[in-house]
């Protein structure tokens, strides 16, 4: 080991480092995008059951749902029906029904 320069071995030590950060970031992302999936694929299935019991199309609640979501993130409050449960916020549904031609 004496004859091995310190400046190679720094340099070597850097190399085995950086390989494993990338394989350590290579991992975390293929967790994350697992988990993504994962997570879209049961907000689809969600999306898919109510569209169904509501009687729309899974395409138009999918907008409905993300128009109101985006529309609430920079709210600075949000005004919800007397119950504020989520039959409330399901009763706009003949209103979105009308929208969409479905009376």
């Amino acid at each position: 080991m004496e004859s091995v320069p310190q400046a190679a071995l720094a340099r070597i030590a850097t190399v085995l480092a950086a390989q494993g950060e990338r394989s350590k970031r290579e991992l975390e992302g293929k967790g994350a995008a697992a988990a993504l999936r994962v997570l879209l694929e049961a907000k689809a299935a969600g999306y898919e059951e109510i569209a169904t019991k509501l009687g729309i199309e899974e395409k138009d609640l999918v907008l409905i749902a993300e128009t109101i979501r985006d529309a609430l993130q920079g709210a600075n409050y949000t005004i919800l029906g007397a119950g504020g449960s989520a039959a409330d916020i399901f009763g706009i549904v003949s209103a979105i029904k009308s929208v969409l031609g479905k009376t």
